[in-house]
């Protein structure tokens, strides 16, 4: 072997040990960082959208089961939504349930995933032709360093930690994959092994977007990577060649995330106008904002103080290019970061590319689309490739003092150890604000006193679940005194106030409440029912019904409201009107066991015992167990003289509550107005009956 093939071979040999050597250390410092998050709760959007979401709790691995995952907006379940992440929060029910180890392994493993692809990706970028010579030497350090700072930034731990974030990890995890695809398939000259990168950037593209739909932006990056990178554009034909292809590929991306889109959410224009009905902004208010928010959002990242981040923010709403004063100069500010770096993308191509990439995917979440206005996970993904001109500015000042100013060489390595440091420290002391609901929303009231959402939060996510009821109460009430982030702030809160108070019994007062809340916003639904059954509760049977036939006259096709009427009715022994309703609604929901108790009970009333144990058996085979569903079938066999099924049921009804508990049972029904109408004495006297022959037979028997 000839001298220069041997120390071509050594330095290839020495690079793959350097490359692979930083990224296990870029591993290990992120699974240092992450190592106290594996117990951290849930919160927040993890309660609906996987906890108390039954379209995700998979209880075998069939292919009908894994395809309905991909179904499960707790929303709307008729339309895909992110299916890629929710397939993977179903596995994680799957094999854990509820338990939050195995979903924060996933999300680590994401982000270190990430992580690495950005390094390989930030490698492949100082390959290109424009960079080759200026940083070969080098490479594996300033990708290394790029992929560290920006894996360890605290700000990444809303998207890491957060659970329910893996919809924005998941996607940039993708989209990273999909760009060091391209990278690779720019640098390879073996058709074969072009097309095989092509196919898995083609298929990281369909997996990000399938991820979270700001991922569609991924076709522009590729495009802006092909101009900052691989195009000279010196001659008219290679711009009027690069254009045609920039046009078609446009083209292309239009096409394709329509067609994504409009399956995913229905009609894109409704996605872009329909939520400003519950915002405090119009959409021109929110555009004039983001500039600001994208200031905050830079500051963030390149000052993380885990002091300065939150998962609430207390922004002010651009109401006019001059109020606040702040929004004009935000405006242009970043205006002209985009002009300057689109002259500079010759002279200094690392630099305007990663400045550019960082606004062109925001300008999903940070435009005209109505969503809140602030939250830190949303630069995970646009802030991939930002710190990789810091990276090359930090190797450009130690390689100026590497034999020049010793000191200083050493100075500057000892603080970037501390930086680097620093961060992963920051991360980790910003995750442990996320240990519990508690930590968390005590953390966001002390970082935002003014806003409504930690308070209420905080009620709702830890006090009311422990049943400290009087401590949610007050922070509930002081939450309705402070600015909310939507419209629908104080009708949710009052609702919850209702709630506490029907749960303590204090019916009144919580009707008052509920009250309330269908004032502050009328088409809040769930309040009305609630006080519904509050009303009923209360022995209200009239005012109820009105309430009923206004939530029926809005939707018409709801089981539980058909159901509920039916009651009622039953209850004022309107027994024929009762039964159409109660069959209207088993046309519904033909699955629910209460709606065949009430049907069946309805029947035994009106003197058909024989049909209504047909329908007391149905809901029985629903639910085997309940001792509700025992006494109604106990008591039609009474009213029908069958002594010896009515024993039978009264036997296992007592075998089910325990001897001592049977009658208690029955005592606290007797008194419920939400109970089914029942001959409690007759029951009682029959079930003690019961209890004393059995007792009997026992003694016999020793």
């Amino acid at each position: 072997m000839c001298p220069n093939n041997a120390r071509s071979v050594t330095n290839a040999y020495q690079f793959k040990i350097r490359k692979w050597g930083i990224a296990s250390i870029l591993l290990v410092l992120v699974f240092l960082s992450y190592s106290n998050t594996f117990h951290s709760s849930w919160h927040l959007d993890d309660f609906h959208t996987i906890v108390k979401n039954s379209s995700l709790h998979l209880t075998d691995l069939s292919l009908d089961s894994l395809h309905k995952t991909f179904f499960s907006n707790a929303l709307n379940s008729n339309k895909l939504y992110r299916p890629v992440p929710c397939l993977t929060f179903a596995l994680n029910w799957y094999f854990g349930k509820d338990n939050v180890v195995g979903y924060h392994i996933v999300n680590i493993w994401i982000h270190c995933t990430t992580a690495i692809f950005l390094y390989f990706s930030a490698l492949e970028v100082l390959k290109t032709p424009k960079l080759r010579k200026l940083y070969e030497t080098k490479a594996c350090f300033i990708a290394g360093l790029a992929a560290g700072l920006w894996a360890l930034n605290p700000i990444q731990t809303q998207a890491v930690t957060y659970i329910v974030q893996r919809m924005a990890s998941m996607a940039a995890m993708f989209y990273i994959i999909g760009i060091y695809a391209y990278l690779k398939f720019r640098h390879e000259s073996s058709l074969t092994k072009q097309i095989g990168f092509s196919f898995v950037c083609s298929i990281s593209y369909l997996m990000a977007i399938g991820s979270k739909e700001n991922a569609v932006i991924m076709p522009f990056s590729l495009i802006l990577i092909e101009i900052v990178f691989f195009q000279s554009m010196e001659s008219l034909k290679e711009r009027k060649k690069l254009w045609i292809g920039i046009g078609i590929i446009v083209l292309l991306i239009v096409s394709i995330s329509a067609l994504v889109l409009t399956s995913m959410n229905g009609d894109p224009i409704s996605f872009i106008s329909g939520g400003y009905r519950h915002r405090p902004f119009t959409p021109l208010q929110r555009l004039m904002t983001q500039p600001r928010v994208l200031i905050l959002y830079l500051s963030q990242l390149f000052y993380p103080s885990p002091l300065r981040l939150s998962l609430t923010h207390d922004v002010a709403v651009s109401t006019s290019l001059l109020e606040p004063w702040s929004t004009l100069p935000g405006v242009l500010f970043v205006v002209s970061l985009i002009g300057i770096c689109l002259f500079q993308i010759r002279k200094r191509p690392i630099l305007a590319f990663s400045i550019l990439f960082y606004f062109l995917n925001h300008c999903v979440e940070s435009s005209v689309f109505s969503l809140e206005l602030v939250f830190e996970h949303r630069n995970y993904l646009p802030s991939l490739f930002l710190f990789l001109p810091i990276s090359v500015g930090i190797n450009q000042i130690l390689e100026y003092y590497r034999y020049r100013k010793r000191y200083m060489f050493q100075i500057v390595m000892v603080s970037l150890l501390f930086l680097i440091f620093g961060l992963g420290t920051g991360a980790y002391v910003r995750n442990q604000a996320w240990a519990s609901e508690r930590i968390l929303w005590e953390d966001e009231i002390t970082k935002n006193p003014q806003l409504a959402r930690p308070y209420h939060n905080l009620a709702w996510g830890y006090y009311q679940g422990k049943g400290d009821y009087q401590k949610a109460i007050q922070l509930y009430k002081k939450s309705l005194r402070l600015k909310q982030h939507n419209s629908y702030g104080i009708p949710v809160t009052l609702n919850n106030i209702g709630r506490i108070y029907y749960k303590l019994g204090q019916y009144e007062k919580a009707i008052e409440y509920f009250k309330l809340a269908v004032d502050e916003y009328p088409q809040f639904h769930a309040a009305r029912f609630q006080m519904i059954l509050a009303m009923i509760k209360m022995g209200e049977c009239s005012q109820a019904l009105t309430e009923v036939d206004y939530l029926i006259a809005k939707k018409q096709n709801s089981a539980a409201y058909m159901n509920i009427k039916g009651f009622i009715l039953l209850k004022q022994q309107a027994l024929p009107q009762s039964i159409r309703y109660l069959q209207k609604s088993l046309e519904l929901d033909p699955n629910i066991a209460d709606t065949y108790l009430k049907l069946g009970v309805a029947y035994a009333l009106r003197g058909d015992s024989e049909k209504g144990k047909q329908f007391l058996k149905k809901a029985n085979s629903l639910l085997p167990n309940d001792a509700l569903i025992l006494l109604c079938l106990a008591e039609n066999s009474l009213k029908s003289g069958n002594i010896r099924e009515t024993n039978s049921y009264i036997d296992k009804y007592i075998q089910l509550k325990g001897p001592e508990k049977s009658i208690h049972f029955l005592d606290r029904l007797s008194i419920d107005n939400l109970a089914i109408p029942l001959s409690f004495q007759v029951l009682r006297t029959a079930i003690a009956e019961r209890k004393h022959l059995n007792v009997k037979n026992t003694k016999k028997v020793n």
